[in-house]
């Protein structure tokens, strides 16, 4: 059984189209149990959801887990959570030898193969925090390299990685309360691209190729500053790539 922090608690369901959907749907019917804290999980799902409406592969036997977290009251900080979740997630799973990085916005990667999706969604005054962790390999087509904790040495029970997960969240949550977005991002920033790595970003809307150039950064908000051959860009929306092209020019 999953131990939670103190105050949250646990709705386990079999199998959900999706997690974050079905906490959606408690929101938008006016739950009288709504409070920070409260855990819908599902041991697989119908229609998980990536960013982008993309399809998330939901097989037994990983963490698919939406979590409510109270929005701040400047709506415009709400996106941070991403930030927030993927440096719990690093916290919650730190282990020698075991090399944890944020790919920026939100996903987290083991040795360069993403562990670890987010999908945040805005909600009314709550902020769904979706998360979907491989404790096992997946299998299937994918764009990108995949891996797991199993895959890393790695072995929980969605039950353990629950327990892991809620507990670091708890208190990345009250910092980032606390603190404000700057520990956050230099926490994200210890365990993000290194300054000057070369990245490929697919921009949202019709585009030629990716956007390519060096991570310079996150700024205050929490976009992306990367200086490519025409100037510094600050990138709020889009995808940065595995495979990175070969940079035409050399940037800075």
């Amino acid at each position: 059984m999953a131990v939670l922090p103190q105050g949250w608690r646990r709705i386990a369901y079999a199998s959900l189209d999706s997690t974050n959907t079905a906490l959606k749907r408690q929101i938008a019917d006016g739950s009288r149990d709504l409070h920070e804290g409260l855990v819908l999980t599902a041991e697989t799902q119908t229609a998980g959801r990536g960013r982008q409406g993309r399809a998330w592969s939901s097989p037994t036997g990983n963490l698919y887990a939406s979590f409510l977290i109270s929005a701040p009251d400047d709506l415009a900080k709400a996106p941070q959570i991403g930030f927030v979740a993927s440096v719990a997630v690093v916290d919650a799973f730190a282990t020698p030898g075991v090399r944890l990085r944020c790919k920026w916005p939100n996903d987290v990667l083991a040795h360069g193969a993403k562990l670890c999706g987010m999908l945040p969604e805005m909600a009314g005054a709550w902020i769904v925090l979706g998360i979907g962790l491989n404790l096992r390999p997946v299998n299937g087509p994918s764009d990108y390299p995949i891996t797991s904790l199993a895959e890393q040495g790695l072995a929980f029970t969605p039950d353990q990685a629950l327990t892991a997960v809620s507990g670091a969240l708890a208190k990345r949550v009250a910092q980032w309360r606390r603190d404000g977005f700057g520990a956050i991002s230099s926490a994200w920033s210890a365990v993000g691209p290194a300054r000057s790595e070369p990245l490929a970003i697919r921009m949202p809307g019709p585009a030629e190729g990716p956007l390519t150039g060096r991570f310079a950064g996150l700024d205050a908000e929490g976009a992306l500053l990367l200086d490519t051959d025409a100037g510094q860009r600050r990138i709020l929306a889009g995808d940065v790539l595995f495979s990175v092209p070969s940079l035409t020019a050399e940037v800075g």
